[in-house]
């Protein structure tokens, strides 16, 4: 039988190396995705209250060179908010099937997460004006699919 101390010891984490960890994760799902610049600022959880319990952050706020991107953890799934982006870029995410807004998308995993983190990166990397050319196009690209779906083919 083990003694407490044990037992103790065992369970222990550096929190640091946690945060750190998710930190690592986001970082390369970024890159993957093809943003060069990014700064990490960890930020409080914005879904349960859990860094508070364990004084870990698993969110952060990502500065990159196309504005501020949100990311954490939810439940299930993973929180990618490009609110403070200012852009609408809901259209460009209508095959997606996890919840979708004008500013943030779910990701069931990683890979849907970086596939999520990659479409943002073409999308915010553009000028407004071909922003909204391709805007233009999508929606007929969107009405098509969703016509064709309708249909079962």
């Amino acid at each position: 039988m083990q003694n407490a101390t044990t037992d103790v010891e065992v369970c222990s984490f550096d929190k640091r190396k946690l945060t750190y960890a998710y930190q690592e994760d986001f970082r390369r799902m970024f890159a993957l995705a093809g943003f060069e610049t990014m700064v990490f600022y960890p930020i409080p959880n914005e879904y349960y209250g859990d860094d508070q319990l364990f004084g870990t952050s698993k969110w952060f706020m990502v500065d990159t060179d196309y504005g501020k991107i949100k990311i954490g953890p939810r439940k299930n799934v993973i929180n990618v908010d490009w609110s403070a982006t200012g852009r609408d870029l809901e259209v460009f995410f209508y095959k997606h099937e996890s919840t979708v807004s004008a500013h943030y998308a779910h990701a069931w995993n990683n890979y849907e997460c970086l596939g999520i983190l990659t479409l943002l990166y073409k999308l915010l990397s553009k000028d407004e004006e071909s922003l909204a050319r391709q805007r233009e196009f999508t929606i007929k690209a969107k009405a098509e699919y969703l016509e064709r779906k309708k249909n079962g083919k």
